[in-house]
């Protein structure tokens, strides 16, 4: 007989004279007349066996997608979730942490300065030496002082960005445009890096942060991030995508048997603007991403649990200035008329929507939340393989 001949699907036919897009093709080996020979059934065999072993891995997998916008706290509760499971962090772990955090500090006070300078009009009541501290900012970057490291200089430069920076921090137009930090987007972290553990400790050279440390900094999310663990006995995939415009056609990539969707709003935003866009609102782009996915039809027998996230900071925002939004009539500076609202504003008639109010960085807030989120996980998860077996 006529050996196989296999088909390539990427020729592009002639059209009427025109080349056209590539044609699909159904079947992909033409055998002339006969059975499958030896080779191709093995080939069959194999193909057959490598799909059942992936199914029969992933199909007791109870995966959860984290989804939200950038910034939401989506990544602080993966962190979480490994301290819930008891996942210990390595020394290459916390090393790398160690340098996420400087960055954060360094990139919250280039924040600071540019807002100073350029958004609000500080530069004429800023010292000379302030001014010249700022641009040494560019010049410095924790991965550069790393990498000096091996040189015996890191010690050197962290003293000496120390000392520029405890410089900068008490210039009182460096404070008061930290005090406006809500009109330019400055890092939920910064105060709390600033204030509460202090430059000289970040910028030690021993310095190893804490977990209360490393569940405050940032990372912007640029890939698919899954945390494997169990659970009473049943297995569990968490999984973290960026949030960014720019990442979210990622997203879809995700969306395969799903269990449920833990979609996080960061409540604390409702006065400021993307990064991406600064005339859009980070509310309303929340909330439209929000309605999007309930919407989506191929998620219509997924549940989706709403975290209304940072009630902390909202906290601190209506504590020191009432909370101001559109069609908001309560009291500004109550904290239960603010938080209804928001939940109101989400859910959006839909009594049956769960929603848990959350501060991702409080270790205990989260700790009774889970409980809350896994019985009902495993419930439905139970109650979806019930119907499968009917």
């Amino acid at each position: 007989r006529e050996p196989a001949r296999a088909v390539d699907w990427t020729q592009r036919r002639q059209v009427q004279g025109k080349e056209s897009l590539p044609t699909v093709v159904v079947v992909v080996v033409v055998a002339m007349g006969c059975a499958p020979s030896t080779e191709e059934e093995q080939v069959t065999k194999a193909l057959d066996r490598k799909l059942r072993q992936e199914y029969n891995a992933t199909k007791d997998v109870i995966k959860i997608l984290l989804l939200g916008t950038g910034g939401c706290g989506k990544s602080t509760i993966m962190k979480q979730m490994k301290r819930i499971t008891k996942n210990t962090m390595t020394p290459v772990e916390i090393k790398e942490y160690t340098v996420t955090i400087r960055d954060n500090l360094l990139s919250a006070l280039k924040q600071i300065a540019t807002a100073a300078m350029h958004q609000f009009g500080y530069d004429d009541e800023l010292k000379k030496d302030i001014l010249g501290i700022t641009n040494k900012f560019a010049e410095w970057s924790p991965t550069v002082i790393a990498n000096h490291a091996s040189k015996g200089m890191e010690g050197k430069e962290l003293k000496e960005l120390s000392t520029e920076v405890s410089k900068f921090m008490a210039d009182p137009v460096i404070q008061k445009t930290i005090s406006r930090g809500n009109e330019y987007c400055l890092l939920d972290s910064a105060s709390y890096y600033i204030k509460e553990v202090g430059v000289p400790a970040i910028m030690a050279t021993d310095f190893a942060p804490k977990f209360e440390h490393i569940v405050r900094s940032r990372k912007a999310t640029e890939s698919i991030n899954e945390y494997h663990f169990e659970r009473g006995g049943s297995k569990l995939t968490m999984i973290d995508v960026g949030g960014q415009r720019g990442r979210r056609k990622q997203w879809i990539k995700c969306f395969d048997n799903v269990t449920v969707i833990l979609f996080i709003a960061s409540i604390a935003e409702y006065d400021m603007m993307l990064e991406e866009c600064a005339t859009r609102s980070r509310m309303h782009e929340s909330y439209d991403v929000f309605n999007g996915i309930r919407n989506l039809e191929f998620f219509d027998d997924t549940p989706i649990i709403l975290f209304l996230n940072k009630v902390d900071i909202l906290r601190e925002k209506i504590a020191a200035k009432p909370f101001v939004f559109e069609d908001f009539e309560g009291d500004g500076k109550s904290e239960d008329d603010v938080l209804d609202f928001v939940k109101n504003y989400y859910i959006d008639g839909d009594d049956n929507m769960i929603v848990h109010k959350t501060m991702a960085i409080d270790n205990n807030n989260i700790e009774n939340i889970w409980t809350d989120v896994e019985k009902y996980i495993f419930q439905h998860n139970l109650d979806g393989v019930g119907m499968m077996d009917q």
